[in-house]
């Protein structure tokens, strides 16, 4: 399996502190059949400003520390953007990572609350650049929780949408369990990822909401969204299939 949206590279953010809790974290992923994880540190969210060389920095150390500790996982450099005044500025100028550093794909986190049309504004010059936002934990919007259909209008723009494993088995609440059940009735699901930051209450893993997400939909709607999409995503390939 391929989890899009971790927070597992130690001291960037609210993820894990340390090391030795980073490699716990990607035991515990590998355990529950990942085998290839995007760190995505948060980024320009009003706590933490993590620029491109901070995170490939991390990112080669940790994957250092993977090989040393015989840990079977593969981890590739990406950032979780919150959508700010400053991120455009910040993407022109190649300070914000695209998933696996391929500038195709981006995890952007939106606000509460935003303002949908400064949205779609948003993602039509990202689009012009080349650039289709992933947004990150679409369910746990309360917006789209109130409305789940404005994700609609998100997609129809030009992003896509992500939800987390978690919200899936129930565990993040009802109401992020109940808007990924209507976000994939509307067929408004593109993605699944832990968003993990540690072993307790946001752990990584995402086998069990794996089997959820496939009694929910047909055998070729969960592969495309379990395999076929986080595969081109972080290969960038030319093709995305919905």
């Amino acid at each position: 399996m391929i989890d899009l949206h971790s927070h597992i590279l130690p001291g960037l953010d609210d993820g894990p502190t340390t090391l030795k809790m980073a490699l716990e974290m990607a035991r515990a992923a590998v355990d529950d059949g990942v085998t290839v994880m995007v760190a995505t540190p948060h980024t320009l969210n009003g706590s933490y400003h993590n620029p491109r060389e901070r995170i490939l920095e991390a990112h080669r150390v940790f994957s250092e520390a993977l090989v040393k500790e015989n840990i079977p996982l593969k981890v590739l450099p990406g950032c979780e953007a919150h959508l700010c005044s400053e991120l455009l500025k910040e993407i022109q100028s190649g300070d914000v990572l695209s998933f696996a550093d391929k500038g195709r794909y981006l995890l952007l986190e939106l606000p509460h609350p935003f303002l949908l049309q400064g949205v779609i504004a948003f993602i039509n010059r990202l689009n012009v650049m080349g650039l289709t936002p992933v947004i990150a934990h679409g369910e746990r919007l309360p917006l789209v929780q109130q409305k789940p259909s404005i994700m609609e209008d998100i997609v129809n723009a030009g992003a896509l949408c992500q939800v987390t494993a978690q919200s899936l088995e129930g565990s993040l609440g009802r109401r992020a369990k109940k808007c990924c059940q209507e976000l994939n009735s509307l067929g408004l699901i593109h993605l699944l990822a832990s968003d993990a930051h540690d072993l307790a209450n946001r752990r990584p893993g995402l086998s069990k909401a794996c089997k959820i997400l496939g009694g929910m939909m047909d055998e070729r709607d969960a592969h495309h969204i379990l395999s076929t999409n986080p595969s081109l995503i972080i290969g960038a390939g030319e093709n995305y299939v919905r």
